[in-house]
């Protein structure tokens, strides 16, 4: 058999990893098998072995790449406007563009599983810290215009983007939460009762 280029082992890689994020949708994790993931994904058990040795590695893997694509999509969309976006505005965005309807149980089981599975937690704390960067850096005009002033007097814009990034990723996580528990919840019901004061 042909060794498949680095871009091709790229590619099968997230073809399997999205599998099986389709298979922990539909049965969850732990009653998601590697049979069902190799059904879902199409391919040879030999071929989704040859690149995963596990389900957990397959898990740390699909989340990783779940959360980096997502954010990735993001990144490419969320272009600087006349107005720097304010927190509410950021989520509003990061709600419709990055938080995954499909997957919310899924991402919902991987930060439970992370509680308890510390190479797990490592993938699932690098990310957050890579979206609390990434929702920072949008907020950064923003809290140059409101620091140290009104509400904000005494914090400085630095202090403030970040509390902002936390607050705005707490808020995200709470959406992520309902919507995995009802999934027919108004998502931008929620939005507008929230971050309410930060414009």
């Amino acid at each position: 058999m042909p060794k498949l280029s680095e871009e091709a082992r790229r590619e099968r890689r997230e073809r399997i990893a999205f599998a099986a994020l389709r298979a922990f949708a539909r049965k969850g994790i732990a009653a998601t098998s590697m049979a069902d993931i190799i059904a879902e994904a199409g391919l040879s058990a030999g071929s989704i072995y040859s690149h995963f040795d596990s389900k957990a590695q397959l898990m740390r893997f699909a989340a990783r790449e779940m959360m980096e694509v997502r954010g990735e999509a993001f990144l490419a969309t969320m272009h600087e406007g006349a107005v720097p976006p304010s927190p509410q505005q950021v989520l509003r965005r990061m709600v419709h563009e990055i938080l995954p309807g499909e997957f919310a149980q899924v991402l919902v089981g991987i930060f439970a599983e992370a509680a308890t599975n510390p190479e797990l937690l490592e993938v699932v704390g690098g990310n957050l810290n890579g979206a609390k960067a990434m929702v920072r850096r949008f907020l950064e005009p923003w809290a140059a215009e409101r620091a140290g002033a009104g509400r904000w007097e005494g914090v400085s814009a630095e202090e403030l983007s970040l509390r902002a990034a936390d607050a705005t990723l707490l808020c995200m996580h709470g959406i992520l939460l309902r919507q995995a528990l009802q999934p027919d919840v108004d998502i931008d019901a929620l939005v507008n009762d929230l971050l309410v004061g930060w414009e």
